[in-house]
């Protein structure tokens, strides 16, 4: 037969099952093909990354139907979640083991808590991933920021917003740090316009707290850090301010107020 030598000037491409050598030189300009056809890029589409353990689990229920948890089913569940996370990670330090991985305590978390077996707590889990399937197929409806971190934490998300374990030992320590500083309700029982009262308001973290905490649950974090934690605590906070409570430029300056008082306060304190 004939002897084709093209060295670099052609690829082997597979067409409709067939391999095929393809060549793209100039005298072959017939072809039609040029290198970028050989490369082609979904550039639409984003890469998504899956634990391990989801992968393996994904797999092994994927004729079974599940159920998905609903938005205020879920934000319950994460502060479940988190609180088991941050014992079974202090038990993992005193034994002196690996901590595990947050699909794993996932899991773990729900064979504790009462489910009838290792297939009922993965298909639970299976259902809390859902909910985040489903909102990267509906855009319209986007996950809250407390669930959208969850999954970033839960490696289920696309690959750049992916977050490493160290970050999730970061969130889990000023977790631990902001619980003690929540305000919350208690019931009164002096009548019941004071009961009612008392239920209205809602648990609040005072912003200069939340401030410390985060930032004590950084290392290293330096100037950028630190604007990024003001910036992220003032966007989210709620300060009345009368008929300009509207403004967030003026929210934000009051927490910034806020945290120059409270660190003077603190420096005469000291002295």
């Amino acid at each position: 037969g004939e002897e084709f030598d093209y060295g670099d000037r052609a690829r082997v491409v597979e067409s409709t099952g067939d391999v095929v050598l393809r060549p793209y030189a100039v005298t072959d300009q017939e072809v039609q093909c040029t290198n970028d056809d050989f490369r082609p890029r979904a550039t639409a589409d984003s890469v998504l990354i899956r634990h391990p353990r989801i992968r393996a689990i994904a797999y092994r229920f994927r004729r079974s139907k599940v159920h998905a948890l609903s938005t205020t089913e879920i934000e319950s569940e994460i502060d479940k979640i988190y609180d088991a996370k941050i014992k079974a990670d202090m038990q993992a330090d005193d034994a002196a083991v690996p901590r595990r991985d947050l699909p794993d305590a996932v899991v773990d978390f729900y064979l504790q808590s009462g489910m009838e077996g290792l297939r009922s707590a993965e298909l639970k889990l299976l259902g809390l991933l859902q909910h985040l399937a489903d909102r990267a197929v509906d855009s319209r409806i986007p996950l809250t920021p407390k669930v959208e971190l969850f999954s970033r934490l839960m490696w289920y998300c696309p690959l750049p917003k992916a977050l490493p374990r160290l970050v999730l030992d970061r969130v889990l320590k000023a977790k631990t740090m902001i619980d003690r500083h929540i305000v919350r309700p208690m019931d009164s029982h002096r009548g019941a316009k004071q009961r009612r009262d008392t239920l209205q308001r809602e648990a609040f973290l005072h912003f200069t707290e939340g401030y410390e905490c985060c930032i004590a649950s950084l290392v290293r974090s330096g100037r950028h850090g630190n604007v990024t934690v003001f910036s992220s605590l003032a966007s989210r906070s709620s300060i009345k301010l009368g008929p300009t409570s509207g403004k967030r430029s003026e929210v934000q300056w009051h927490c910034f107020l806020s945290l120059l008082y409270d660190k003077k306060r603190e420096g005469v304190a000291r002295k």
